[in-house]
């Protein structure tokens, strides 16, 4: 892929390190915290794009959500560079992780940021609490995914690990207050309608 050519020679590699497009657009592609802020260096000014999803599923591939970890209690910065947040919680590909992304900080770091560049969200909710508040948003296109959360115990070695899954739960579930959800997508004044 892209990032064979900062190998190929000295040139090469400059004019890639300085395409500040590219880095912001693949922030979460690798699930490792000094990876991510390598990239959010070289980022630059660019609008990011900040898939959730990709660093989830690269965590639970190696086993080790400090990358994922890192991005919801301390990447604010890299939140307030997004253009575009991804974060379905998987829940298309019910993927069992050793850990619960689901985390009440996610929620926080929409209300306590200012993301005056996002303009696409997509958002996994368990119930109505979980819509994120954003003030005076910029955001355009909004898709809100109702989830369920499943934990499962599975013998590993000598010890036993949880994993956890989301799941879509239309029809089945999260059961939203009317009003809490038009007080949430209230704050969302240039949705699309």
């Amino acid at each position: 892929g892209w990032l064979r050519l900062v190998f190929v020679c000295k040139a090469w590699k400059r004019v890639m390190v300085a395409y500040a497009v590219i880095w912001a657009n693949n922030i979460c592609a690798f699930p490792s915290k000094q990876k991510m802020e390598l990239f959010l260096s070289r980022s630059k000014g660019a609008p990011a794009t900040l898939d959730l999803d990709q660093l989830i599923e690269g965590c639970a591939i190696i086993r080790n959500a400090e990358a994922f970890e890192w991005a919801i209690r301390e990447g604010y910065e890299l939140f307030q560079k997004s253009r575009s947040i991804k974060c379905t919680m998987l829940c298309d590909q019910q993927i069992l992780t050793p850990f619960n992304c689901f985390r009440e900080s996610m929620r926080n770091m929409f209300s306590h940021n200012v993301l005056d560049r996002l303009s696409h969200l997509v958002y996994s909710a368990k119930d109505h609490g979980d819509i994120p508040l954003l003030h005076d948003a910029k955001v355009e296109n909004l898709e809100i995914i109702g989830i369920q959360t499943e934990t499962f115990h599975a013998e590993v070695g000598t010890h036993f690990v949880e994993f956890t899954r989301h799941k879509a739960a239309w029809g089945q579930g999260p059961h939203y207050s009317l009003d809490a959800l038009l007080y949430g997508l209230g704050f969302f004044k240039r949705v699309k309608r």
